[in-house]
């Protein structure tokens, strides 16, 4: 009976363990941003002012995450040699568009 009390709390100590395990590998932050230039949308003459935040965290076992303006991709694969992991690119809607055939495609 007190062992069967004891299994529980043994396998939530195992799994706090584990998920400690990560957190405690060496890594490499950094963090920056910028101004760029940028046309309204692609294909646009108008140009507007835009940020362009970066960051990168990378850790020992080949696991990374990165930022880089409107482009964010990591790796999340413990390995240097293969790689697996999301990407997203974010491209804004066009507005204040001039040309109606332009302004109609979405």
């Amino acid at each position: 009976m007190k062992n069967q009390r004891m299994l529980p709390a043994l396998l939530g100590a195992l799994l706090a363990l584990f998920l400690v395990i990560p957190a405690a590998q060496a890594a490499d932050y950094s963090i920056g941003g910028g101004i760029g230039v940028a046309p309204d949308y692609e294909g646009s003459s108008d140009y507007e002012l835009v940020p362009v935040p970066t960051g990168s965290a990378n850790f020992d076992n080949g696991m990374y995450v990165e930022l880089l303006g409107l482009n964010l991709r990591a790796n999340l694969i413990p390995s240097d040699f293969w790689r697996l992991g999301p990407v997203y690119n974010y491209r804004a809607e066009r507005d204040n568009v001039e040309n109606n055939q332009v302004d109609r495609m979405n």
